[in-house]
């Protein structure tokens, strides 16, 4: 009978340092989250570069917030409308500070923050931001759902 116990035990401890060794102990869990994080913002940045604006990316650096996931920039229409945006990417995204914006998620997730609203704006100016806004969103969607922001 101390046999099999032995037998049992040693079964037990390989079977444990398997599933732990397959499952990569959790530690590769960070790194595939910061791998889908970039994988997130290339996308991201191509999406963003076929919309109708002159897409300046801030470095991380320039911008409040850095590390993975994160995209600042300033897209200016051909009228000279601009917008600062904000996005955090991720499976657990960074909140982003200030109120407003949107939260989508879809498997992946992202928060999306504008800059104010410059004084002066026409009403015509204001509206081709917002729709300026909406088309960013949906450059977000289509990375972490696969198609257009649903309305």
């Amino acid at each position: 009978m101390k046999r099999t116990n032995k037998s049992l035990i040693a079964f037990c401890a390989v079977v444990v340092m398997v599933a732990g060794w397959a499952t990569g102990c959790g530690g590769n869990d960070q790194e595939s989250a910061e791998q889908q994080q970039s994988e997130n913002v290339t996308h991201l940045q191509s999406q963003l570069r076929d919309l109708p604006y002159i897409m300046e990316f801030a470095p991380d650096s320039k911008t409040d917030l850095n590390g993975p996931g994160i995209v600042s920039g300033r897209a200016t229409s051909r009228t000279g409308v601009a917008i600062d945006f904000t996005f955090s990417m991720g499976p657990d995204p960074k909140k982003l500070p200030g109120k407003g914006g949107s939260w989508i998620s879809g498997g992946d997730q992202f928060y999306l923050r504008t800059g104010e609203t410059p004084k002066g704006y026409t009403k015509k100016e204001l509206q081709e931001q917002d729709n300026m806004y909406l088309d960013l969103e949906d450059a977000g969607c289509q990375v972490v759902i696969g198609k257009p922001c649903p309305v």
